[in-house]
């Protein structure tokens, strides 16, 4: 899969680009607030339904618009698909092939995309639910069952805390627990099963990025001890008096190890994001592995995020990857990309985008 075109209209300062992308690497180049970043969050928010900066969907709109739209043509192997996305500040409206759909899971299936920028090292120090978003990435292209197993817990989980916030029914609570527990256990397994498979390719790009004197290793936790229906009715006094569920797979986390010590403690900030780096490759190299089909990556402006030794090994192994990749920077000397001889560049000033030939 790869974008060949791509097409956004009134989204933060760009009032209208049309650029077609190389299969293979594409730099964005210009000066801090031109519009580069702006680039990436449109493809992220054409993928996902979100964006990687703001919360606030008003922000996105360029000013005096009512709405910003998001159009790509993907390829792959056999076909060229067409999607679409318009978006306001109350209302979305999302297409495939010019035919409107009224689910973003759909846009996500067709369009793998991950994002490296200033933030990620979050992945690292942040809070259980960036590393949960993480895994559950991963999840949906490695299971086909994920994304219906994950909806249902979330649909009980939002149950189960409404009960405890109402008129508390300990006969309709255990109704929800058998559900809860059944589809938790199924989510769990999905996600277990994933980590396990992402493993060996951690510990490559590991060795590749950090040597052989570093290692890199997960710990996967459930979000629960033991046998989740006795944790929850051992639970049940405290979701009562706090009215939210405390145990469960929304409780999930990976404890992410760097040298036999937990990353978030004994990694410096320099090496959080290069470990980020190497999370993520592993999973874009898994998705690769399981579907024959690559995806895409995002980097927001590497130069500022590596020093120039690990800037010219992430590069090198990007370029093993086979990837498309869409990276941003200041200077378009700041990086060797002599590998790829199909690549592109464009340059972007006030939110205008030309490609240099």
């Amino acid at each position: 899969m790869s974008i060949i075109g791509l097409t956004i209209q009134d989204l933060r300062n760009i009032q209208s680009a049309d650029l077609n992308f190389s299969p293979s690497l594409n730099l964005v180049f210009g000066q801090n607030g031109s519009g580069k970043t702006s680039l990436l969050e449109a493809i992220h928010f054409l993928s996902t339904g979100q964006s990687f900066r703001t919360h606030n969907i008003e922000s996105l709109i360029r000013k005096g618009c009512d709405y910003f739209t998001v159009a790509a043509s993907v390829h792959d192997s056999s076909s060229t698909t067409r999607l679409g996305l318009r978006r306001s500040k109350n209302k979305i409206i999302r297409r495939i092939n010019q035919e409107n759909i009224n689910r973003q899971v759909l846009l996500t299936e067709k369009l793998p995309v991950r994002v490296l920028h200033p933030d990620s090292h979050k992945l690292i120090s942040g809070s259980p639910g960036h590393r949960r978003s993480f895994l559950d990435w991963g999840c949906f292209y490695y299971d086909t069952q994920f994304y219906k197993t994950w909806s249902s817990v979330k649909s009980l989980i939002k149950q189960r805390n409404a009960l405890l916030r109402t008129q508390f029914n300990a006969q309709v609570l255990a109704s929800i627990d058998q559900q809860f527990v059944a589809h938790a256990q199924k989510l769990d397994q999905i996600r277990y099963a994933y980590i396990q498979d992402l493993k060996p390719h951690i510990l490559h790009y590991a060795e590749d990025l950090l040597g052989s004197d570093h290692q890199v290793f997960l710990n996967y936790f459930s979000g629960w001890k033991n046998n989740l229906l006795d944790q929850l009715a051992i639970d049940v006094e405290k979701d009562r008096r706090f009215k939210r569920t405390h145990s469960g797979p929304h409780r999930a986390d990976l404890q992410i190890l760097f040298n036999n010590e937990t990353a978030k403690h004994s990694a410096s900030r320099g090496q959080q994001k290069l470990l980020v780096v190497i999370l993520t490759l592993s999973q874009i190299a898994l998705h690769q592995q399981q579907s024959q089909i690559p995806g895409l990556l995002l980097i927001d402006d590497l130069p500022s995020e590596l020093d120039a030794t690990h800037q010219n090994k992430v590069i090198n192994t990007l370029f093993d990857l086979k990837q498309q990749i869409v990276i941003t920077a200041i200077d378009p000397d700041s990086l060797d990309l002599s590998l790829w001889t199909d690549s592109r560049m464009f340059h972007v000033k006030h939110g205008r985008f030309s490609e240099v030939v």
